[in-house]
């Protein structure tokens, strides 16, 4: 093309220098204004300036613009566009549940946080339907809330408010009317409340867990050791011949003559008449009952013996799925005799916190624990279809 010729529509023979020049002051001789930073400039993405810190758009997301929504960290134009109420709603959130943010996204954090949500529920469900009586109407409300809000269930103050009406409880019935399991569910409640102020919450509500189920299956054992009528086997002829709950299992499996309990229940019932003097007379035992009793007796001491010492020892990894086998073995052995389901299911609450196997086989065998225990309520119905197979 010669001078005289016109120029070809979209050439630029401008060169670079006349191109800066046209900019803009400022841009000469490698001047860069504030808020622009070498690289790139939004005025012409080829010529090495960039969006710095100081340019306001430097917070939006390009994505966002193209769908229309914009995203501003200044607060200022945060604050214009509506973001007051915003950020107090974040605040808001973050106050019932903890930020996904700062949780630990390691695989140790993710198992007790698996842990944690399986023990947190069955404790919700444990006070929702296991109360002390005359406990105040609203526990049982504040514990459906901490079941369907989510990340309700890992809040400190819910769980310290639903911990304060627990132990209001007393005031209504003197603590020496409560069951042992409902002392056990107070002290269970107040190591969650104390672990969700801890650093770690997870990881402390392991460790309260672990000493909790140990010391009181230590204190379970001593007491046994210490009273010589468990020992001898004593504890539990008595039990057989006059608590409907045992006698009925021996009367069922054959070991003990039908009536017997229910004559020593009469028995009983005419010494404690009120007005009446106490005559010593023996109660009626089953000679296959005390035959077997010492051996029952020293099995008990051996299996809470295991449980204490397997929770409270410090287990090197490979050996801790013997604390999982100790208590579900207790389970399986104790409660079919003795359905006492609110201790029962406390224990594996706590034990599922403990346990450090994987998410699913730990959810399959605690559930399917927690549904055997609450079975054995029912244990009379499974007792009267199986006692012609076993019955004399």
């Amino acid at each position: 093309m010669t001078p005289s010729d016109p120029p070809e529509r979209g050439r630029d023979d401008r060169t670079p220098d006349d191109r800066g020049s046209e900019r803009g002051p400022g841009l000469e001789d490698g001047h860069v204004p504030p808020g622009v930073t070498q690289d790139h400039h939004p005025a012409d993405a080829g010529d090495g300036f960039s969006v710095g810190p100081d340019d306001p758009d430097a917070a939006i997301d390009p994505a966002d613009r193209l769908a229309g929504e914009v995203r501003v960290d200044d607060p200022e134009v945060e604050r214009g566009r509506g973001g007051v109420w915003r950020q107090r709603w974040r605040r808001v959130e973050r106050w019932f549940s903890e930020d996904p943010a700062e949780l630990d996204p390691s695989p140790e954090a993710r198992e007790l946080r698996s842990a944690a949500f399986l023990s947190l529920a069955m404790t919700l469900v444990i006070v929702l339907t296991g109360s002390p009586s005359r406990m105040p109407a609203m526990t049982p409300l504040i514990a459906l809330i901490g079941l369907v809000v989510p990340g309700m269930a890992r809040n400190r103050w819910f769980w310290l408010a639903l911990f304060s009406l627990f132990i209001v409880s007393p005031i209504a019935r003197p603590w020496v009317q409560l069951d042992n399991h409902n002392w056990l569910q107070v002290y269970w409640l107040a190591a969650i409340v104390l672990s969700r102020f801890a650093v770690k919450p997870d990881a402390t509500l392991r460790v309260s867990a672990r000493f909790l189920i140990g010391f009181a299956f230590l204190f379970a054992v001593t007491w046994k050791l210490l009273a010589p009528e468990f020992i001898t086997g004593a504890f539990f002829d008595f039990t057989f011949g006059t608590d409907r709950r045992l006698g009925d299992v021996a009367v069922t499996f054959g070991l003990q003559e039908s009536g017997l309990t229910g004559s020593n229940q009469r028995l009983i019932t005419a010494w404690r008449a009120p007005g009446t003097t106490p005559v010593a007379e023996a109660i009626e035992l089953s000679p296959i009952i005390v035959a077997i009793t010492p051996w029952l007796a020293w099995g008990t001491v051996l299996l809470e013996g295991a449980v204490a010492v397997t929770y409270l020892a410090p287990l090197p990894e490979r050996w801790r799925w013997l604390r999982d086998a100790t208590i579900l073995l207790f389970v399986a052995t104790t409660y079919p005799l003795a359905p006492v389901t609110g201790f029962g299911l406390l224990v594996l609450t706590m034990a599922v916190m403990v346990s450090q196997l994987k998410p699913r086989p730990r959810t399959v065998l605690y559930v399917a624990a927690v549904v055997f225990v609450s079975l054995t309520g029912e244990r009379d119905t499974l007792l009267e279809w199986i006692e012609p197979f076993f019955g004399p």
